[in-house]
């Protein structure tokens, strides 16, 4: 039986070290269109419409969707008379909000609140329609896998958010800063999209690696040769 060693110098082993211990850093990107998000998930997507709830139902207290929590840190109980954090079904109690004619939510935060949608497992992508996000000016970022990002905020217009990473995150929440002007960010959300599936990347550090095991051989067969 023939055995092979490789004996490797401190300073290449060094070398390698470095090399495999390299960190591959995180990417996000987000999209303003759903079907473009949808083209770009790599696996089964799932999608929240909420029309199972067929009453007015609270998130004030964390509420249990499935595979996921909506909570707020908002006491909000009601805006001009009517009730709001909640999801809102037919009847609507805000009609100027509804985005497809069925069950949808109606949160307002008001300065340094958040409403956090919080899953069971880890996801990889995320979007959702709004109607009425930061309708009093840009005041109202998205937080994800460590990032914050401003999302499309147009007054009353229909809009769509999305993100898709390559690192796992588990929440997804809505951050209002007044930042001195409205005291409060009313706005309704819907159709709740989500996978846990990704493409694993290829490792930033894997061509380094590469380069490092042929100066290794390289430095293998040099010595043999003396």
């Amino acid at each position: 039986m023939i055995g092979i060693h490789v004996f490797l110098r401190p300073a290449t082993l060094g070398l390698l070290a470095a090399v495999t211990a390299h960190p591959a850093s995180a990417a996000i990107v987000t999209f303003t269109d759903r079907a473009i998000f949808e083209a770009n998930v790599s696996g089964p997507l799932t999608t929240e419409t909420f029309n199972d709830f067929t009453n007015d139902t609270s998130f004030l207290s964390p509420l249990d969707i499935g595979d996921f929590t909506i909570s707020t840190e908002s006491d909000v109980v009601s805006a001009g008379g009517e009730p709001t954090n909640q999801l809102d079904a037919s009847p609507f109690s805000f009609g100027s909000s509804i985005i497809d004619g069925t069950t949808f939510g109606q949160a307002i935060l008001q300065d340094d609140e958040a409403l956090t949608f919080t899953f069971d497992a880890p996801i990889f992508a995320f979007g959702i329609d709004t109607r009425n996000l930061g309708n009093s000016g840009l005041l109202t970022s998205i937080l994800v896998a460590g990032e914050s990002f401003t999302p499309l905020q147009d007054g009353t217009s229909l809009l769509f958010s999305g993100v898709i990473s390559d690192t796992a995150f588990s929440s997804v929440s809505f951050v209002f800063d007044a930042l001195g002007g409205p005291s409060a960010d009313g706005f309704a959300f819907d159709n709740v999209a989500y996978s846990g599936a990704t493409v694993v990347p290829l490792p930033a550090s894997l061509p380094l690696l590469v380069g490092a095991l042929g100066v290794i051989g390289f430095l293998g067969r040099r010595r043999s040769a003396l």
